[in-house]
């Protein structure tokens, strides 16, 4: 099954705050997720994403996200075959590795592992493709 993956992460710290998802089945993941340590997400993230501040107050924590995702993840691969996750740029891999290494729940850090271990970088794709790199900003 594939999944088409986006992460949006603080300006500074590179910790996710927010996980995107669609399956090729159309099934949608998406929730809020609130950093481990208190950061301001940025002006240039808030202005990006719509997310502020505020917004993640009442957002749950990385890993009751992470668990919900990879429930979520399991219950949507109805055709059982081995997940593979798209992204576009290096930078997704980076976001879970800043966000684990505030984590301690090991269900989620598992999630979070096991979902980075299969991921593709669609833009290295389009770029052999197209033989130049494409921004998506």
């Amino acid at each position: 099954m594939r999944y088409y993956l986006d992460f949006e992460a603080t300006q500074m710290g590179g910790r996710i705050i927010s996980i995107g998802c669609v399956n090729e089945k159309n099934a949608i993941f998406h929730s809020l997720c609130k950093p481990s340590k208190k950061e301001n997400i940025g002006k240039k993230v808030e202005k990006m994403t719509g997310i502020t501040n505020e917004k993640l107050k009442s957002a749950l924590s990385a890993e009751v996200v992470w668990n919900s995702f990879y429930n979520w993840i399991i219950e949507t691969n109805t055709d059982n075959t081995t997940p593979i996750f798209y992204v576009y740029g290096n930078t997704d891999t980076c976001f879970i590795d800043k966000t684990i290494k505030y984590m301690k729940d090991t269900k989620a850090i598992l999630a979070a592992t096991s979902v980075k271990s299969l991921i593709v970088d669609y833009h290295n794709i389009t770029s052999r493709y197209f033989k130049k790199s494409m921004k998506l900003s």
